[in-house]
């Protein structure tokens, strides 16, 4: 439908005797989309409302435009160029850079153990240290996005989360496998990860990372598991 055409049929329902809110429902719009029509038939208003603040590139001589009040000096091809230069700008890419840097699991158990205190690591602890030198170690949405949940990856770094207690015990292998267990018992069937996860949730069984990381990967977690071909 164009714009020509979706101004009669809201000029025609507001003559109709309906208010703009009740046009919006039967054509299922959004307000503002249905008063756009009905107030600028030929998006002339919207046209002049969105480069009123347009400028031109000090350098190449480019439209400019950002959306504010005063538009930018640069177009953004001149200001990436300006930046090079700029010694301020080249510190805040090489930072950038770091936090793409591909971190194996030992360095993150590695450094969760560096920032460990008293045997406990917490995120507060983790992140002030990451802070003092993000260089040497990753960021904390990093380790969440890697693993399920702290306190899986501060187990496997062999450290305890804070509230555990003095008497922490690793989790045994027979545990973690008696999940897996059960879990294809439910399924009928030997389970993927994203299966796995759903169970865990609904069961709570033992995180899919631990028992990944301990067991040496899901399908020899699965073989070991399911060793004796029965499902139960």
């Amino acid at each position: 439908m164009t714009r020509a055409e979706r101004h009669e049929q809201v000029v025609a329902l507001k003559d109709s005797g309906l208010k703009f809110r009740e046009i919006a429902a039967q054509l299922g719009l959004a307000m503002s989309t249905v008063t756009a029509a009905y107030y600028d038939p030929t998006g002339e208003k919207d046209h002049a409302r969105r480069h009123r603040a347009d400028g031109q590139c000090v350098d190449c001589g480019a439209r400019t435009h950002n959306g504010g009040a005063v538009p930018p000096e640069r177009c953004a091809g001149c200001l990436i160029e300006q930046q090079k230069t700029d010694p301020a700008y080249a510190a805040k890419q090489r930072a950038h850079h770091l936090g793409r840097v591909k971190w194996t699991d030992e360095q993150i158990f590695a450094a969760i153990r560096r920032s460990a205190r008293a045997g406990v690591a917490s995120t507060n602890a983790y992140s002030a240290m990451h802070a003092a030198n993000p260089a040497a170690s990753p960021s904390l949405p990093i380790i969440l996005r890697r693993f399920d949940r702290w306190a899986v990856v501060v187990e496997l770094a062999g450290v305890a989360a804070p509230g555990a207690r003095r008497s922490y015990v690793r989790t045994r292998d027979d545990e973690l496998l008696a999940c897996v267990r059960a879990c294809a018992a439910a399924m009928g069937r030997r389970p993927t990860v994203t299966e796995y996860r759903a169970w865990a949730r609904e069961n709570g069984g033992l995180s899919c990372a631990l028992i990944r990381n301990r067991l040496g990967g899901w399908l020899p977690a699965c073989e070991r598991a399911l060793a004796d071909g029965v499902i139960a």
